[in-house]
């Protein structure tokens, strides 16, 4: 049996582990377009709906940690239940922010029109002159 010292830490270590990197991919790497006013010439945003899917599965995957909580081996099912609980929800709010910002991309996108190019006079022309 554990101690409560020795379960506590092996909780921290798992939290450290797997919560700081996996903050979500979509709060980490997707970017939104630039606001109207400021689209000159071109821009990049993220189009891709790939890191709020990943998002998605990693937040199936804490929900599922909380169901099987008390199956996995050194870990209690309460520690077990808050890593799975806080897991499924900062992955879930990752997943809808980049969601909506890859929507937001691609409506930008959709509506973009480059600026007119303006065309070299011609020799002779009244704009050559």
């Amino acid at each position: 049996m554990r101690s409560g010292s020795s379960r506590a830490s092996l909780s921290l270590v798992l939290l450290l582990t797997f919560g700081l990197p996996a903050s979500g991919c979509s709060f980490l790497l997707v970017r939104r377009p630039p606001d109207r006013d400021d689209r000159r010439g071109t821009f990049d945003c993220t189009s891709s709906y790939a890191f709020p899917d990943i998002d998605t599965g990693m937040a199936i995957g804490g929900a599922g940690l909380m169901a099987v909580s008390g199956a996995v081996p050194g870990v209690g099912r309460v520690e077990a239940l808050g890593i799975g609980f806080l897991s499924a929800f900062v992955f879930a709010v990752s997943a809808v922010h980049g969601y909506r910002t890859v929507s937001a991309c691609n409506k930008a996108l959709d509506e973009y029109e480059p600026p007119a190019q303006v065309s070299p006079a011609e020799p002779g022309s009244k704009r050559a002159e």
